[in-house]
């Protein structure tokens, strides 16, 4: 009995750290001694745990070597970072990140689902919070708001922050944050988390992550919940269902259309929704890459270093967070190569559920602004612990189908 107590302790304690150390990888707002150097240094404490604790967990459980095969991401990863890196290229960090991921692919699927669940409710009870001082703010109450410059430090960005809660202003907009630095990175993981929780979620849940996601304005938020839906509703082929989505599909289109070639492009909702607005270059709020980068990244697709790449950390114009600073990195070969390991390794651990899979095809596309899923120990959690969940889910509604 006392090694049980003892051994269920050990997974609590691993579940606080890992759960927090991947919400810390998916950059907090205030987390940086330049904001507050007392929550920067608390931060730090379940990186602290996580290595230990993990570790003893692996010693201990003596299992999961047939999971050794999800080792090829990581160490695809580090490896290739160690052999053709940049010089700036940061080895304690990838060190001790390499080593977390390599303890969390290694644990038994319960705890990684366990970790995921923490993962989200941490997230759901911040969302609760987040947009109560959102809408205290538009509604001009002020509850001890601290304006302090954006990350970026760009003259005309701010935070508006209360206690670890953002909410990012510029002269055009106003978007939720929550506890992220961005609020298209608040959006993002809330709309995959949508897509992973869809199946097993109370409604008040996906109202919850629907309108967290709606107030941070985020186009690939925004994008990846109506491809799920829509993904979703063909998945389940009933006439009732398609014959909904048309419907659905054909007054977004219309009630978009019209909105948009209407709107009053000085008003603060009008520029935000000019986010969404398509042009001959794309969607209007695709900003993950600048015209200075974009002329370097074209000189380097044309260049000799494009398929391996000018290694990992290689110096990249500012102001650039798309896959293609990747593929500056690690070459056209070497990314994607890296995404091809990651999509197999996702599609066995799927073992054929059409919602896993789902939730990979979202998962990927999000990649396209957001890369730095698959180099954190957050995009582990997110993918393999949301697919540790999901099986558990199923397992259990097939143990119980009457309730």
């Amino acid at each position: 009995m006392p090694e049980i107590r003892i051994k269920s302790k050990i997974q609590s304690w691993a579940i606080f750290a890992y759960a927090l150390y991947a919400i810390k990888g998916a950059w907090l707002a205030f987390a940086r001694p330049e904001y507050s150097p007392v929550f920067d240094y608390i931060m730090y404490i379940p990186l602290a745990i996580c290595l230990p604790i993990g570790m003893l967990i692996v010693i201990r459980q003596k299992t999961c070597i047939k999971n050794g095969w999800l080792l090829l991401l990581p160490f695809i990863y580090f490896l290739y970072n160690l052999l053709h890196s940049y010089a700036e290229w940061d080895y304690i960090t990838d060190i001790f990140t390499f080593s977390c991921v390599i303890t969390f692919v290694l644990f038994k699927p319960e705890l990684k689902a366990r970790i995921f669940n923490f993962f989200y409710w941490v997230i759901q009870v911040c969302n609760i919070v987040s947009l109560i001082i959102f809408f205290l703010y538009i509604l001009h109450i002020n509850i001890g708001y601290q304006i302090l410059p954006y990350y970026s430090f760009h003259p005309n960005q701010s935070y508006i922050r209360w206690f670890i809660f953002a909410i990012y202003e510029d002269s055009i907009q106003i978007r939720l944050c929550g506890i992220f630095n961005e609020p298209g990175g608040l959006g993002t993981l809330c709309s995959l988390l949508f897509a992973a929780r869809f199946n097993s979620s109370r409604l008040w849940e996906k109202l919850l992550l629907i309108a967290t996601t709606i107030c941070t304005f985020s186009m690939a938020g925004y994008i990846i919940i109506l491809l799920y839906i829509i993904l979703y509703s063909i998945s389940r082929a009933s006439i009732k269902n398609i014959i909904a989505l048309i419907g659905c599909l054909v007054g977004i289109i219309i009630m978009m259309t019209s909105v948009i070639t209407h709107i009053d492009e000085t008003s603060t909702f009008g520029k935000l929704l000019l986010r969404f607005a398509i042009t001959s270059d794309g969607f209007t709020g695709d900003n993950r890459t600048t015209d200075e980068f974009d002329a370097v990244y074209d000189s380097f697709i044309s260049g000799s270093h494009n398929l391996l790449g000018y290694g990992g950390g290689c110096p990249k114009p500012e102001g650039v967070l798309s896959y293609k600073s990747y593929v500056m990195d690690y070459g056209i070969l070497g990314f994607g190569f890296w995404i091809l390991v990651w999509t197999m390794a996702a599609v066995k651990d799927a073992k054929k559920d059409k919602h896993i899979i789902l939730l990979f095809i979202l998962f990927l596309l999000s990649i396209y602004q957001r890369p730095r899923l698959i180099a954190s120990l957050y995009g582990y959690v997110l993918l393999f612990g949301g697919i540790a969940w999901m099986r558990q889910q199923k397992e259990c509604s097939n143990h119980n189908p009457t309730t």
